[in-house]
């Protein structure tokens, strides 16, 4: 795929939004449990 040509990168944009709009849910979850996980006084995992 040329990406230096209008329908490229049309193309490469529309192939980039799904995998985008995943890591944005993965990321606000990961928040979200962290959050609920401190407030409730739980163990976060990791090193210590």
């Amino acid at each position: 795929m040329d990406t230096a040509t209008p329908m490229g990168s049309m193309v490469s944009t529309v192939m980039a939004a799904p995998a985008q709009r995943e890591l944005e849910i993965k990321r606000e979850l990961l928040t979200d449990s962290v959050a609920k996980r401190r407030a409730a006084d739980k163990d976060l995992g990791g090193w210590r």
